[in-house]
């Protein structure tokens, strides 16, 4: 049951972020309510999904300080995606104060789990303690 329960919002998510803009505000509280209530049930891909929300303000109001919250549970779970936007948000402050070894721990990890992107920033940056430099690369909105 949860898996069906996970599969909905997923395509739900999917389909809301086809669209591009939403005026409707009961289905917004009502998209929520559902983020809310699966949220509940803590799946890692849910919580990812339901930060990304916050973070990028498609259904709701931006909010990286909820958008943090709810990648660090996922990235508890040990979910990749996850583990990687919190590296990204130590190190350029999102939603938190920027913390290079936090950042360093959290994209160490997402890269050991063969994130890709965390890959490349941790050995461009990170590998060998050298001076952090600020990297374009960001998914991220200030």
């Amino acid at each position: 049951m949860k898996q069906l329960i996970t599969i909905f919002i997923i395509l739900n998510i999917h389909l809301l972020n086809a669209k591009t803009s939403i005026h409707h505000e009961p289905m917004q509280q009502r998209f929520l309510n559902l983020l809310s209530a699966a949220q509940k049930g803590e799946h890692p891909k849910v919580l990812y999904d339901l930060a990304t929300i916050y973070r990028d303000g498609r259904v709701t109001k931006i909010n990286h300080k909820k958008a943090f919250h709810l990648y660090h549970k996922s990235a508890l779970k040990k979910f990749p995606p996850s583990q990687y936007q919190l590296g990204m948000a130590f190190r350029h402050g999102i939603g938190v104060k920027i913390n290079h070894e936090r950042a360093r721990y959290w994209l160490r990890k997402a890269a050991r789990n063969q994130h890709k992107d965390a890959n490349i920033i941790f050995k461009l940056y990170y590998s060998k303690k050298r001076a952090i430099k600020q990297h374009p690369f960001t998914n991220y909105q200030k």
